[in-house]
């Protein structure tokens, strides 16, 4: 069964974006045309595995020259619900390479992915999955489903590494990011996200969440941020690497609060300074209920200031749901662009990134997510760096796919000079939730 025809056609409507319109209105958009092309794609093979979930890029792994994807399924197990497994792909051709699997029931190992530094100095990056309500970890301080992020040898796949939560169902490992060297010991460093990061009595909405930032050196923690509001989930769903925000040297992160404040869902993001050990600035969302911050994506320099800015979804936005995205300079604050879905219970935002120059025009392009538009086919929307014209606007196949439910930029696959775009559909196929992801040329 093939996830969307190999050569799909989409609209190249120069709407503004507060107008998008629906994938199914395709057969009536402008002549100008591109065709999104299949390159591969790969299934999970388990109902409710969710494959595509979280996806993060690798170093070249098995020497092809072309970096390898690390793919998420929080929910895989066929005897234990929602273990988890991670999945480590060919970018090249889809082949799975290692399988990494979760320890219990319940641990939703795979739930967050992203490439570490070398930090066995073997000249190869490692990498980190993380397992958020993992179930008494042998180091986890004694503490009950404290949570898990279980670092992997990028060389060989071997466990490298474990680290736990503090207290009980903190949801440690919901986000994490690689750093270069933040404390200057030579060695790069890297942080791990945890929901409800020090929860009061067991119960998980009585404090915030945090950020940490670990030595790679010694493992400990150099850093630590924690959200500004009880129930807020600091690093619930989105902690991402940003790049050098405040010329310090260090790579800085964004992180979600999506539950801020005391879990009403208006939402607010940090941009937090790793060196420093402190947040650079806030934004927040418009209303109650937006879950503004649910996702971030890092772009190239949007304002000409030099500096990457950043992205955030807020799916919830709006009194049914549409869902809207925004870019804000990681500089100053200032909001530069919104995106608003155009169809009720859409959720739009859900998912966002940068996609690479897609039209050939020197600018970045973007993506943006809409896995519940009609009845949770799904759809992705890719959109113009430089003009905010809307590129493709490209819907699932089958009811329930939740096509758009992640996106990760490739590198060049194809040789015609444009980096290729993965996107996740856990729901594939309808009914099964295996999950798919499927990596895309454009044309």
């Amino acid at each position: 069964m093939m996830f969307l025809s190999s050569a799909l056609v989409f609209a190249s409507a120069l709407l503004p974006l507060a107008q998008l319109q629906p994938a199914a209105s395709q057969s009536a958009a402008p002549k100008a045309q591109r065709a999104l092309l299949e390159l591969y794609h790969v299934a999970g093979n388990v109902t409710d595995d969710r494959l595509g979930y979280a996806l993060a890029l690798l170093e070249d792994l098995d020497g092809d020259g072309t970096p390898e994807i690390l793919v998420g399924l929080p929910n895989r197990d066929p005897h234990y619900a929602q273990k988890g497994h991670a999945w480590v792909v060919s970018g090249a051709t889809g082949a799975v390479l290692r399988v990494h699997d979760g320890t219990n029931g319940g641990d939703r190992f795979g739930r967050a992915v992203a490439m570490y530094p070398d930090l066995d100095h073997d000249g190869v990056a490692e990498y980190a999955v993380g397992a958020t309500w993992a179930l008494d970890p042998p180091n986890g301080n004694g503490a009950s489903y404290p949570g898990t992020a279980t670092i992997f040898s990028g060389a060989t796949g071997a466990q490298y590494m474990v680290l736990a939560g503090y207290v009980a169902n903190e949801c440690f490992g919901g986000g994490l990011a690689g750093l270069n060297d933040v404390n200057g010991d030579g060695q790069g460093d890297f942080v791990v996200g945890s929901r409800y990061g020090g929860n009061i009595g067991g119960i998980e909405v009585t404090a915030p969440g945090k950020v940490r930032t670990f030595s790679g050196l010694t493992n400990q923690v150099i850093g630590e941020i924690s959200g500004s509001f009880p129930g807020d989930f600091l690093a619930g769903e989105a902690t991402i690497a940003m790049g050098d925000l405040d010329a310090d040297g260090a790579i800085d992160v964004a992180s979600g609060a999506w539950g801020y404040p005391n879990n009403t869902a208006k939402g607010q993001v940090f941009l937090i300074s790793t060196a420093k050990n402190a947040v650079l600035r806030t934004m927040e969302g418009e209303a109650a209920g937006d879950h503004f911050g649910w996702s971030l994506a890092m772009l190239p320099d949007v304002d000409g200031d030099s500096v990457p800015d950043v992205m955030v979804g807020a799916p919830w936005w709006g009194v049914d749901d549409r869902g809207r995205a925004y870019i804000y300079s990681s500089a100053t604050g200032a909001l530069l662009r919104t995106f608003t879905g155009s169809n009720p219970n859409e959720h739009l935002g859900y998912s966002v990134g940068s996609v690479g120059d897609q039209d050939g025009d020197g600018v970045a392009d973007w993506a943006v997510g809409a896995p519940f538009y009609f009845s949770e086919t799904g759809r992705a929307v890719i959109i113009s760096g430089a003009t905010d014209a809307v590129l493709a606007n490209v819907s699932g196949s089958a009811t329930g796919e939740r096509f758009g439910y992640a996106f990760l930029e490739v590198p060049d696959l194809n040789a015609d000079g444009k980096p290729e775009i993965a996107i996740g559909a856990t729901g594939w196929p309808a009914g099964q939730s295996m999950g798919r992801m499927t990596v895309f040329a454009t044309h």
